[in-house]
Order: C-alpha cells, then sequence, then structure tokens
C-alpha cells in the first residue's frame, strides 16, 4: 500500500441465492479523504459496506488496512472495529437513557469497577478536542439528532478508527445541524481519517467530498475526482445512461431537478402513485404543464423517455409494485425529465 492509502478492497464478490450483489468490486480510500459511496438502490452499495464491517462474509477478492503486511479477515463487526473501522448509521444506535459519557464508554473493556468521575473527564476532553457542543454528564436524549450523531463518532475516533462510514447521517437533520456535522467531518479529514460518506444528498457529495465511487448492479462503474464529475455525468454513471436531457437544464430547472432527484433518491416511491401505470406517472407532469397537444405525443415522449433512462417501452402500461427500487428510482428519474 502507499504511504496516503488508507484502506484497499480488490476483487470483492458476494452472492445470494439468487443474487450477484457485488462482482469484482474495487475500493480504496486515502488518509484524510471524504470519499462519497454513489448508486442506486440495488447498486451493491450497502452489501459493501456489510462485507467492510463483518456483517456479511465476502466470497472472493481481499481487504488491506495501513499497517498491516497481509490482507485482513474481517468476519464480524468486532473484528471491523479491532481493524479501526467503525460506522455511524442513520438511525442512532446509542442509549437515550444514559449521559454521553456513558454512551461513549459503553461496552469498552471488562471492568468491575468504573471510575465515573474520571470517564467524564475524559470523554469532556474528547468533546472539547472535536468541537462538540455537548456535556459529559448531560443525558444523551437531551441533544440533538446532529449532536447525537456527533457523539457517535467521537466514540468511533476515541476508539482509534482509521476508517469512518457515515451512512445516511444527514437524512434527519436540519441545515444548521448538517452545517455542524460537516464541520466535524472536515475536522476529522484534517486529523487523517478517511470517510466514507453514503447520501442520497446530490449537493451535500459536491459539497463535503472529495472524491466519488460509483457502483451500478453490483459492479464497479469508477472512481472519479469531485471536480471533474459533474451532477449530470454522476446521475448519467448511476443509471449507465446518457442523459441528454439533463444537460439542458439551467437555473431554477436545473434546481428543481436536483431537488426531485433528492426525493428519488431518497425514496424510490416518493413520486410514483401505486394505482397509476408508469405511462400515466409520467405523463401526468406533461399534462398539468400543458405540454405537447395530444396524447398520443405525450405517450411517445413517455416512450422516449423510459429509453433515456434504462427502462423497456413495453413497461408503460405496468404498475411501480411490479418493478425494484434502483428501477423505481429510473421512473421519477423519467417523471422528472418530462417537463
Amino acid at each position: 500500500m502507499s504511504d496516503n492509502v488508507i484502506l484497499t478492497m480488490r476483487g470483492i464478490s458476494k452472492e445470494f441465492p439468487g443474487v450477484k450483489a457485488l462482482s469484482n468490486v474495487d475500493f480504496t480510500l486515502r488518509k484524510g479523504e471524504i470519499h462519497a459511496l454513489m448508486g442506486e438502490n440495488g447498486a451493491g452499495k450497502s452489501t459493501l459496506v456489510k462485507v467492510l464491517t463483518g456483517v456479511h462474509i465476502k466470497d472472493s477478492g481481499e481487504i488491506r488496512i495501513e499497517g498491516y503486511d497481509e490482507p485482513v479477515s474481517i468476519r464480524s463487526p468486532q473484528d471491523a472495529q479491532n481493524l479501526g473501522i467503525s460506522t455511524v448509521y442513520q438511525e442512532i444506535t446509542l442509549c437515550p437513557n444514559l449521559t454521553v459519557a456513558e454512551n461513549m464508554f459503553i461496552g469498552r473493556g471488562n471492568y468491575r469497577f468504573i471510575n465515573w468521575r474520571a470517564q467524564e473527564k475524559r470523554a469532556d476532553e474528547i468533546l472539547t478536542k472535536l468541537n462538540i457542543p455537548a456535556k459529559a454528564s448531560q443525558q444523551l436524549g437531551t441533544c440533538s439528532l446532529a449532536v447525537q450523531q456527533m457523539v457517535a463518532i467521537a466514540r468511533a475516533v476515541d476508539m482509534e478508527c482509521k476508517v469512518l462510514i457515515l451512512d445516511e447521517p444527514t437524512s434527519s437533520l436540519d441545515e444548521r445541524e448538517v452545517a455542524l456535522l460537516f464541520k466535524l467531518m472536515r475536522d476529522l479529514k484534517s486529523r487523517g481519517v478517511g470517510i466514507i460518506f453514503i447520501t442520497h444528498f446530490l449537493d451535500q457529495v459536491y459539497e463535503v467530498c472529495d472524491k466519488i465511487t460509483v457502483l451500478r448492479n453490483g459492479e464497479l462503474v469508477g472512481e472519479y475526482e469531485i471536480k471533474d464529475m459533474p451532477e449530470v455525468e454522476l446521475i448519467s454513471a448511476m443509471l449507465g445512461k446518457d442523459l441528454e436531457d439533463i444537460s439542458k437544464l439551467k437555473g431554477k430547472d436545473l434546481k428543481a431537478f436536483r431537488k426531485d432527484m433528492q426525493m428519488i433518491f431518497q425514496d424510490p416511491y416518493a413520486s410514483l402513485n401505486p394505482r397509476m401505470t408508469v405511462g400515466e406517472i409520467i405523463k401526468e407532469p406533461m399534462i398539468i404543464h400543458n405540454i405537447y397537444d395530444n396524447d398520443e405525443q405525450r405517450e411517445a415522449r413517455v416512450v422516449e423517455l423510459l429509453e433515456i433512462v434504462g427502462l423497456k417501452p413495453d413497461h408503460i402500461r405496468r404498475y411501480p409494485a411490479e418493478f425494484s427500487g434502483g428501477q423505481r428510482q429510473r421512473i421519477g428519474i423519467a417523471r422528472a425529465l418530462a417537463v
């Protein structure tokens, strides 16, 4: 491994009954890097993270961590933790009825007696060092969601984590709380921690990340410098389609499309009425905005949009429930492109 690389995953494959979840995937993380892992639903993001954290055991491939001469074996979350890999999930996994300090040290070590005063002092030192607005003695449940996530991150940092995985950490936060979290992420980046950031907010990827790795259908599409990957190209890479229609969007239209994309990637059902066919769903905004003179023209545009996002023309008569999460996202994108 080169001096700056902290994690490499090479040729990672994982198969479940009837499903090839990952096929020969590579991933590289460097010290002091915030690296977005992107892809539509079913792309393989969650499986790759679960392999890295020991929830799933890979079928083939190798994982290398800084400080180890040979590939490491990760067969449980405890193995991952021992190697310096920590994860903070969207849902807070700490105990709101305990204090901040108790949450930071719970389950760490086999102690018959605990020096609570020393523990709180140590917790306050960590919180101050990371500029986290909380006190060791306060009950965790009194903190905002953002601060609770920061406490989970502080716990990981104190456990000497080299790799920090943040899985949809901003989905329940407001703008002020997101700013607090990003400030902490940048601080950890300056300390050399490698961060894997998973989110459906495309604007946040461009605000805080250095690199992007895109997965599609369980395979690696590529690794990109953030400065070399415009949003249009990112969405195209995720879908495997050249979306010329998006490149034409500007100003308010582009802003509205970004908002639609965030909703679609967060919830594939967001804009899909389950009682309407795919054709009706995509045609609806055309009718609302009085686009095209007749239904024949609108239907022709629906077929065109389905082909653009990688779906078949005969899908026009089917219903959303008949599709996978990734396909439903594509239907939502076609609807967004309709106007």
